[in-house]
């Protein structure tokens, strides 16, 4: 099953040519963002997917309170 994310590379505006000119800790740097958003968005995926109401302004803070560390 392939992820798309909002924040990836397209979203954020790099280039795969600006990607070959960054250094080996941007890279890194970049990689572990990448790692932590895609693993935030499958928390959320799977705490929407239990909780089965409506997407209710209480589920809505309940997500941000969870995920805003």
């Amino acid at each position: 099953m392939t992820m798309h994310s909002l924040l990836g590379p397209a979203a954020l505006g790099t280039s795969d040519e600006a990607a070959k000119k960054s250094s080996l800790l941007r890279r890194l740097y970049d990689g572990i963002i990448a790692y932590r958003t895609t693993l935030a968005e499958q928390e959320v995926a799977r705490y929407l997917a239990t909780h089965r109401d409506k997407f209710t302004d209480e589920i809505e803070r309940e997500i941000e309170r969870r995920f805003s560390r």
